[in-house]
Parts: C-alpha cells; structure tokens; sequence
C-alpha cells in the first residue's frame, strides 16, 4: 500500500468517524475496566486529545496513563516512540512469563470478556 492510499484510507475512517457511534469507547468501557491497559498520549496531540485519553483512563479499573511530553499523534515522534518501545518491552516480558503453561486463544477470551458485542 502506498502512502496515498494510506492517507486515503485514514481520511476516509476519520471523516466517517471510525463507524463509531459518539462515544461508544467510553460507553463501553467496561467491557475492558479489568484488563491491565496502558495508555499513552502525547500532550500536543490534536488528532487524539489527551483529556479523552484521560476521560477513558478514569473508567478503566486496571489502566495506567502515560502523558509524553513533546509529542503529538505519531509513533515516529522520539519521545513517543522512545516510550512505547519501553512498555512493548515491559508487556511482552510479562506475557512470556504468563505464556510458559497458557494456551492463548482469541475466541476464547471474546467469549470470556464479551469483547465482541
């Protein structure tokens, strides 16, 4: 895919907004309150605000909230990539640990946390 297309693509998401309803992520968050999040946000990020990056982070139980200054939207941003290359590294070593005796199946856990309704 070129990057026109790509431009495209996300145009057309963005002018669509993402087939979602009006705060449907907030609305159901609760479908995920439970699970261990990290979200991160640049502070100058117009496309993403990082007050709705806040507003999520309040109605999820088990979620940290990382507030990157210096950086807007893009992961080729230093500082935003600096920080999610750290906690990539800090999950996948986390989930390895868990993985050793863990069969991991998507339907399995859609059905067990109802992700897909």
């Amino acid at each position: 895919m070129k990057n026109y297309d790509v431009a495209l693509l996300e145009s057309y998401y963005y002018m669509n907004n993402f087939f979602l309803t009006k705060n449907y992520i907030l609305k159901h968050a609760h479908k995920i309150q439970h699970l261990p999040i990290t979200l991160i946000v640049g502070r100058q990020d117009l496309i993403t605000p990082p007050l709705h990056s806040y507003q999520l982070y309040k109605k999820l139980l088990n979620a940290s909230l990382l507030m990157i200054d210096q950086a807007a939207h893009s992961y080729l941003e230093p500082n935003l990539s600096k920080v999610i290359k750290e906690q990539t590294m800090k999950l996948s070593k986390s989930l390895s640990k868990k993985s050793k005796n863990y069969y991991f199946n998507v339907n399995n856990i859609n059905k067990k946390y109802n992700l897909m309704r």
